[in-house]
C-alpha cells in the first residue's frame, strides 16, 4: 500500500477544496464586506439633477458643485455637491440671508445664517426642509419640481 506524507496530502485536499470555490475579489463585495450577489449593480453616489428646480416661494438653481437658492425674502447657498443616496435623500450645509424690502444701507451687515437643507428627490420632485441650527429654527419646507421656474414674491 501506497503511503503519502501527511504535509502533501494535506495540501492536496486544500489545493482540491479550493479549486471548487468560485473566485471573488474585493470588487465582488459590498461596503459590509459581505459578497454581493452577481448581477447586483455596486451602490453609486449620484447627485441631485442641474437645472433649475422651483416651487411655491423658492427656486433652486443646482449646478454640478453647488446651488444657489431664491427665496421670496432670503438668499441662499449650498457650497458644496448635493449627493443623494439609494432613497433619494441628501443633507448638506450652506448658508441663508435674510433680505427685507426697502433699500440696502451701505455700512449694513448681511443677516447670514448657517443653514442645513436636508431633502428628498423623488424623480423630478423634491421635497426641501431648511433649518437653520444656531437658531434653532425651521426656516420651511418646500416643495419642488425639476425644470419648473415659479414666480417669487420679493419683499416690500
Amino acid at each position: 500500500m501506497l503511503q503519502l506524507n501527511p504535509i502533501i496530502a494535506i495540501t492536496a485536499a486544500i489545493t482540491v477544496l479550493f479549486i471548487g470555490l468560485p473566485e471573488r475579489s474585493c470588487k465582488d463585495q459590498n461596503q459590509s464586506g459581505t459578497p454581493r450577489e452577481s448581477g447586483t449593480p455596486k451602490m453609486e453616489i449620484t447627485k441631485v439633477a442641474e437645472g433649475v428646480w422651483g416651487g411655491p416661494h423658492i427656486i433652486m438653481e443646482v449646478t454640478a458643485d453647488s446651488a444657489v437658492i431664491t427665496y421670496d425674502c432670503a438668499v441662499g447657498t449650498i457650497d458644496e455637491p448635493i449627493k443623494i443616496d439609494k432613497d433619494g435623500r441628501f443633507a448638506v450645509r450652506g448658508t441663508l440671508t435674510r433680505q427685507r424690502g426697502g433699500s440696502v444701507r451701505s455700512d449694513e451687515t448681511p443677516d447670514r445664517q448657517t443653514a442645513r437643507y436636508v431633502g428628498r428627490v423623488e424623480s423630478k420632485s423634491m421635497t426641501l426642509v431648511v433649518t437653520l441650527p444656531n437658531k434653532k429654527e425651521t426656516e420651511g419646507t418646500f416643495y419642488l419640481k425639476h425644470g419648473e421656474r415659479p414666480e417669487l414674491t420679493r419683499c416690500m
